[in-house]
């Protein structure tokens, strides 16, 4: 089946509290919302009426459980035109070999972009995401900034580290397989920031699939009080890269003082450390 105008209005009706006609249980997915106990029937006179249990909750059990309704009011936005091909992009689907690769992206502040040639705001959010699948087309304004997490516990946790980047518009982006987040990046014109591990094995994968392709447009970061970082690193995981990278010449020379630093204190910091400190 697929996803309807009419369906995302119920499900946002149902989310603020107020009812929507019992024949939509007939509908595949209040169906199993039914079965689930997620909404229940109410019957007043001759009115027969589905509620959400809990009207609070409800928007957060849509989203875990649906993948690409994690946000109702923008998945509405498609529907338009009730056959344009938006349509297609939310066709209801078994997962496929992408679905376990999706793209996910959240932004400090609002995004006007585009995907699959549809108009798409993307909201500024607290460690709430939207996803597309790899294939899909991504177009975004010239002055958006894209930092990519390596990491999803960090991701998950990423207007923490808002603070590290400016103000400007910057959208996060993560996906399990990194070489799709390298493919998205090289074709787009956007700014790249690469936020991963402060170590060899991060310089490598930075080099090699993003600054070969899009050379200084593309930037490693580099936190402040980066030697402190590097400090609280592990001894055992330098030495197993260290053998490996050892002889590699940088690519990226502004990368030398991260170099110099992994080096000197023989130590290789992993991002979720910045979680702990």
């Amino acid at each position: 089946m697929k996803i309807t105008k009419i369906l995302i209005e119920n499900l946002i009706k149902l989310s603020m509290g107020r009812p929507v006609s019992f024949s939509m249980s007939r509908n595949e997915v209040f169906g199993e919302l039914l079965a689930q106990g997620v909404v229940k029937h109410v019957k007043r006179g001759c009115h027969n009426s589905l509620y959400a249990v809990e009207p609070e909750t409800f928007r957060d059990y849509i989203a875990q459980r649906y993948a690409k309704l994690d946000n109702l009011e923008n998945v509405l936005q498609y529907f338009d035109d009730v056959n344009s091909a938006s349509q297609n992009q939310l066709a209801w689907t078994k997962p496929n070999a992408d679905e376990n690769h999706r793209i996910f992206f959240c932004a400090n502040k609002c995004i006007n972009a585009k995907i699959s040639g549809n108009e798409y705001i993307i909201q500024p959010c607290n460690d709430v995401e939207t996803s597309i699948l790899p294939n899909t087309a991504l177009s975004l304004p010239d002055d958006v900034t894209i930092v990519g997490v390596i990491n999803k516990e960090v991701f998950n946790s990423v207007s923490t580290f808002y603070k590290f980047f400016d103000s400007t518009p910057h959208l996060y982006i993560y996906c399990d397989d990194f070489e799709i987040v390298a493919n998205l990046v090289k074709g787009l014109k956007n700014r790249y920031i690469h936020f991963g591990n402060l170590d060899f094995e991060e310089i490598e994968r930075y080099e090699s699939m993003i600054f070969n392709e899009i050379g200084e447009k593309a930037e490693f970061f580099l936190p402040d009080g980066m030697r402190e970082y590097i400090k609280k690193g592990n001894i055992k995981l330098f030495k197993e890269q260290y053998r490996v990278y050892r002889n590699a010449k940088l690519k990226d020379l502004r990368l030398t003082p991260l170099r110099q630093m992994l080096i000197q204190h023989q130590r290789a910091f992993n991002m979720k450390g910045y979680l702990e400190l």
